[in-house]
């Protein structure tokens, strides 16, 4: 299998342009190399639009892409072409970011297990998105690129006060003790937080960018495990900010094939067994037909994902195939979503179940209590 990889939207950490607020990840795939096979289909489309070296899609619009929709229907069904789709929601970052370096149990003690490794997380999360502001969540990004540990800690001490004033005006009596004696213990112990990326290149693998190509990498894998084929080829767009970061992520990924870590109970695992996975190889798009594919899929999908695109045979275009789309979104609705349907898939609970739950809530609460002043 040969896989196409190509963004949108990316700012890099400068995450709150209001005109980009999605970080997108296209991708590509086929059973064949369409570098090579589906040259002449491309030429031929490039011929349709009157466009020599190659087509960019934000620069040709709807009514000129439309002109090309069943060239690309064909080529899609002769050389088994799908197409995967990822997104994250940029302002909601920062406070995924604060939720897992504050609320991690293993480093803040007076967060219980089940609150940071089960979806019960995502109850938490939510609440705590609720009481950030875009000043905070702006302080708190900032926070997370600072170099200078006294800077950072001083800015993580004043968004933890003035979340605290928030927190005392919840109505639901768990949430608010939860969240305020976890702001609490950070308060007192900031620096075991270690919050911000010192370096120029640990500010690189906090960015949204390396989010969205993880997203995008273990799509690949699922494809890959489904239809039990190798994936021979990854070609990604070649760009000199982030291919450093794709290749080192893709090689610890390789380091670590044939395992598998669980990431908590019932929040899924990183299953890496049966898997091999090459290196990906980094292309101009102008030498790759399958990026020029990717940046028409992708420019196509984005503007239905936004509610943006007009034409009908566009619209069309999308809809025929959305059923067959992978995708996947890093925002607070979407693990709001997950936690909606982890409670729909519970059966009704036994008072075996029910006793043995209150046993290991108090065994919790006897433990994270010992950590609060």
């Amino acid at each position: 299998m040969f896989f196409y990889i190509d963004e949108s939207g990316h700012t890099g950490n400068k995450i709150f342009d209001s005109s980009q607020p999605f970080l997108y990840y296209g991708v590509v795939g086929s059973h064949t190399n369409l570098d090579v096979l589906a040259e002449n289909d491309v030429l031929r489309m490039r011929k349709i639009l009157g466009v020599k070296d190659r087509i960019h899609a934000t620069e040709l619009g709807e009514n000129n892409l439309s002109k090309i929709i069943p060239e690309l229907n064909k080529l899609a069904k002769k050389r088994r072409i799908f197409f995967d789709f990822y997104r994250v929601h940029k302002t909601d970052y920062p406070v995924i970011c604060f939720f897992d370096q504050v609320f991690d149990q293993g480093i803040n003690p007076a967060i219980p297990w089940s609150s940071y490794w089960t979806p019960l997380r995502y109850v938490l999360l939510a609440e705590l998105n609720n009481l950030f502001s875009i000043d905070l969540r702006i302080k708190a990004w900032k926070a997370r690129l600072e170099s200078k540990d006294s800077v950072c800690d001083e800015a993580v001490q004043f968004i933890c006060k003035s979340l605290l004033k928030r927190v005392i005006h919840l109505r639901d009596v768990r949430l608010k003790e939860l969240l305020y004696d976890g702001l609490t213990w950070a308060i007192q112990n900031t620096r075991q937080l270690n919050f911000n990326a010192k370096s120029k290149n640990d500010k690189k693998f906090i960015s949204p960018n390396l989010i969205g190509y993880q997203a995008a990498y273990f799509g690949i894998i699922n494809r890959s495990k489904r239809s039990k084929k190798q994936v021979f080829k990854i070609i990604i767009d070649q760009q000199d900010q982030f291919n450093t970061v794709q290749n080192y992520l893709s090689d610890l990924y390789r380091q670590i094939e044939g395992q598998n870590y669980p990431l908590g109970w019932n929040i899924g695992e990183m299953d890496l067994r049966k898997v091999k996975m090459p290196l990906p190889i980094f292309c101009s798009s102008k030498k790759s037909y399958g990026l020029e594919l990717v940046d028409i899929f992708l420019w196509i999908f984005k503007r239905y994902q936004e509610d943006k695109l007009k034409h009908p045979i566009l619209i069309n275009f999308v809809e025929s195939r959305i059923n067959n789309v992978y995708t996947d979104e890093v925002s607070i609705e979407a693990t709001t979503n997950r936690f909606k349907n982890w409670m729909r898939s519970l059966g009704p609970m036994t008072p075996e179940e029910y006793q043995r739950g209150q046993q290991i809530k108090q065994m919790e609460e006897n433990r994270r209590k010992s950590f609060l002043v």
